[in-house]
């Protein structure tokens, strides 16, 4: 049977972290997904990677380790294949060409929600999937409201606000912690706290 419904989450996953986790129960509960796709990135386009980032191999080793075993999830290695910046959008038209009859559905954290008009042919990206974003945080859940009404007036977007406890947690503070020598054993799973110990990333 072809997957029907297709949730996507890519990012650099620099490192995983128990926020990620948390989004992809949520959509298994709430949706029952045919096909969870996380797909880390090759080159973000809208930020550089930083210099003690941790390597392609390491990224995904991680996100093996630290994803909840979900059904139906698979870690796709299509942007890192494809090389240069990974644009959503090129992303998107090689999904459709192997899944042509199946609903897209893009997870967003909030603050890229919110910047969705300077993404590489987002006009495109918005008739090709269903966004759906969660609030970090209980202070932008109404500017997050606003500027889902303004995307689907003004181009017709679809947008889900995924309803969930916001867990304020970044892959960028992950790493400041870890250089600063301090403790992530509650930001991200045993196994990636362990893995980014035994091989010194983020030093």
């Amino acid at each position: 049977m072809h997957p029907e419904k297709i949730f996507l989450m890519g990012g650099t996953f620099n490192p995983p972290h128990l926020g990620h986790a948390k989004v992809l129960h949520a959509i298994e509960k709430e949706y029952k997904p045919d096909l969870i796709l996380l797909i880390p990135t090759a080159a973000p386009p809208h930020k550089e990677l930083p210099r003690a980032s941790a390597s392609t191999e390491d990224r995904f080793a991680m996100l093996g380790l630290g994803m909840p075993a979900l059904r139906n999830m698979q870690i796709s290695d299509m942007e890192v294949r494809r090389g240069g910046k990974s644009y959503t959008n090129d992303t998107l038209d090689e999904l459709l060409r192997i899944y042509p009859e199946a609903a897209f559905y893009l997870v967003v954290g909030s603050d890229m929600f919110l910047s969705m008009e300077t993404w590489h042919a987002f006009r495109q990206l918005l008739g090709k999937c269903t966004l759906v974003t969660v609030s970090r945080n209980e202070e932008d859940g109404e500017k997050i409201a606003d500027y889902k009404q303004h995307l689907e007036e003004k181009y017709g977007a679809k947008i889900i606000i995924l309803k969930m406890e916001p867990f304020v947690v970044s892959s960028s503070l992950i790493r400041d912690v870890v250089k600063n020598g301090g403790d992530i054993s509650a930001l991200v799973d045993e196994e990636v706290r362990e893995y980014i110990e035994k091989k010194g990333l983020y030093r």
